[in-house]
């Protein structure tokens, strides 16, 4: 079974969002979320999770979610909701674009007669441009440069 968080708010954190819900301009986000702390407190509305996810039209697990940031990180971490996850940067850069599109418009190795998505990543790594290159990863970086590796017209 799931550990359940009890959230008691302190008075300073009780007024600050009884404040922030009475204001006039506020992120919907942010005041729902609001509401739905000072509606679960037990020193708030005391509400079970049904009656607030009715009230407040979300589902009772983001209201443990909620309840649980809020216990852990605090009322304004809980306000914030979790940040959004960052990808890491593409390692194709334009100089590994122009190494492929310079293989890509090259002559294929002898005993092949054009280049294959796995000849170019082999390619890229034997040049030491990349230390892994994948098949499909090449195929989308040259369909975005409108690149066919097998045909006679390059670019």
């Amino acid at each position: 079974m799931a550990k359940y968080y009890v959230l008691a708010l302190r008075a300073e954190e009780q007024a600050s969002l009884t404040e922030l819900v009475q204001q006039r301009r506020v992120a919907s986000a942010r005041l729902v979320r609001a509401q739905c702390l000072l509606a679960v407190a037990t020193n708030g509305l005391n509400w079970s999770d049904t009656q607030t996810s009715q009230a407040y039209g979300v589902s009772t697990r983001t209201l443990e979610r909620l309840r649980q940031r809020a216990c852990e990180a605090g009322v304004e971490a809980a306000l914030l909701g979790q940040p959004r996850q960052q990808w890491p940067a593409s390692k194709y850069t334009g100089e590994v674009e122009a190494h492929l599109a310079a293989a890509a418009c090259s002559t294929p190795p002898e005993g092949y007669a054009h280049w294959t998505l796995r000849l170019l990543a082999a390619h890229l790594v034997t040049l030491q441009v990349l230390p892994e290159a994948s098949p499909a990863m090449v195929g989308r970086v040259l369909k975005k440069m409108r690149y066919s590796p097998g045909s006679d017209r390059c670019g």
